[in-house]
C-alpha cells in the first residue's frame, strides 16, 4: 500500500491535533506528553497493524530525537521490516534499531 505525502501529512496532523484515544494507544502506553511520545505511539500502532505477529511485541521509545526499537524477533528480515514500517511514520527521521534476533535452537538446524 502506497501512501501519498498528503495522506501522511493528514495522518500526522491528526496525531498532532488530538492525543490518541485509549483504543489507539498500545497497551503499555498510558500517557502521551510530547510530540516525540506521539511519534513513538504512532510507530507502535503501525507495528501492531503488521501481519507479522512478532512485531506486535516491539516497543518504541523516543530518546533525544530518535525512535528506539526494542524487543526480540526470530529473523533478521523481521528486524528490517520493523525498521521500514517505523521509517514510514511521518516525523520519524532517525531510528535506533536495537531489536535482538533470537538464536535458532540446535534441534531446528
Amino acid at each position: 500500500m502506497h501512501t501519498t505525502l498528503g495522506e501522511k501529512n493528514s495522518l500526522f496532523r491528526s496525531w498532532e491535533a488530538t492525543p490518541p484515544s485509549q483504543e489507539q494507544m498500545p497497551p503499555h502506553k498510558t500517557m502521551v506528553s510530547s510530540l516525540g511520545d506521539m511519534l513513538a505511539v504512532a510507530a507502535e500502532s503501525r507495528l501492531l497493524q503488521s501481519p507479522y505477529s512478532e512485531l506486535h511485541q516491539v516497543t518504541c521509545e523516543w530518546v533525544q530525537g530518535v525512535v528506539v526499537l526494542r524487543g526480540r524477533v526470530s529473523r533478521y528480515y523481521l528486524k528490517q521490516v520493523a525498521q521500514t514500517i517505523v521509517s514510514q511514520v511521518v516525523g520519524v527521521d532517525d531510528i535506533d534499531n536495537q531489536l535482538k534476533i533470537l538464536p535458532i535452537p540446535i534441534y531446528a538446524r
